[in-house]
């Protein structure tokens, strides 16, 4: 599926990204109705995903794309964990907070970063072979992505990293 993102099928594949469109849309309507103020960036983050998989789910094409900007979802079981441990009161020096954080980062430079890279040099590449109109919604969409995760890398280093090592300094 890596080497033709465009065109490549599977069944299992279709139903992944058939089963995620449902869970970003339950999402979002969560999202919408409890949290909106606190997740703008979210709920759009929603909308270009819940638009860039029903262009795959109905057109029956760029399945392999879909299920590959999965991908960036593997870091979110840490960012889901890593608020379950604020939620919860542990505190930040703690090895479960310590090791969730390196996780975090290994993840999302590995799974967030360069998936991301990855995607919009393949969207790029490939612009050719696509629609113009599919063409500018992927490369609007990997932009946005794009920036929304450099937003939440630095925001996750400010809150977690960035501190520490300023208080180092002070004391």
């Amino acid at each position: 599926m890596l080497t033709n993102m465009l065109t490549a099928w599977s069944d299992t594949a279709f139903v992944l990204v058939a089963f995620s469109t449902g869970y970003f849309l339950h999402d979002f309507f969560d999202m919408l109705i409890y949290d909106a103020s606190q997740s703008l960036s979210l709920l759009v983050h929603h909308i270009v995903v819940c638009s860039a998989f029903s262009l795959a789910i109905f057109n029956k094409t760029y399945i392999a794309f879909a299920v590959c900007s999965l991908l960036m979802e593997v870091n979110s079981v840490f960012l889901h964990s890593r608020k379950l441990i604020y939620l919860h009161g542990v505190s930040k020096k703690s090895l479960l907070y310590k090791v969730n954080g390196i996780l975090l980062l290994i993840t999302f430079v590995n799974f967030r970063i360069l998936t991301s890279a990855w995607m919009s040099n393949y969207v790029i590449q490939h612009r050719n072979e696509l629609p113009f109109s599919h063409f500018l919604l992927s490369a609007v969409g990997m932009a946005f992505v794009s920036v929304l995760n450099i937003e939440l890398l630095m925001t996750l280093w400010r809150a977690d990293f960035r501190r520490d090592q300023t208080k180092k300094r002070e004391e």
